[in-house]
């Protein structure tokens, strides 16, 4: 979804023109002389992949470098990991676990996730 830059803001809109990617990317171009908007940044990056309808990072946004994931916290961590990985969307955030920046699933999750496969 691409925002309308030129209607108020909502509060998703809010979120996402405020969101830590954006306000990063927004100061890089405009240090090196662009002049852009945070809107206009916002639906780039979105364009681009790299961030969410609320402005959180992408799987790609990490693969590529542009966040790193130990900064990102543990549910945004297993938010990523769901979203990447669809067959443990359904299992509740408790099972998960995560170990310097890297998701890790309680052997009881997997059970549970065994019964719900069968």
């Amino acid at each position: 979804m691409i925002y309308d830059m030129n209607k108020d803001n909502d509060s998703r809109e809010a979120k996402l023109f405020n969101s830590p990617l954006v306000i990063d990317a927004y100061d890089w171009t405009t240090q090196e002389g662009i002049k852009i908007t945070i809107p206009e940044v916002a639906n780039t990056l979105l364009e681009a992949g790299m961030i969410d309808q609320d402005g959180n990072p992408t799987a790609k946004a990490i693969k590529e470098g542009l966040v790193d994931p130990r900064l990102m916290t543990d549910p945004e961590l297993i938010a990523d990991f769901k979203a990447r990985h669809k067959e443990f969307a359904l299992l509740s955030d408790e099972y998960f676990k995560v170990i310097d920046g890297v998701v890790h699933i309680s052997e009881t999750g997997l059970i549970i996730l065994g019964e719900k496969n069968k």
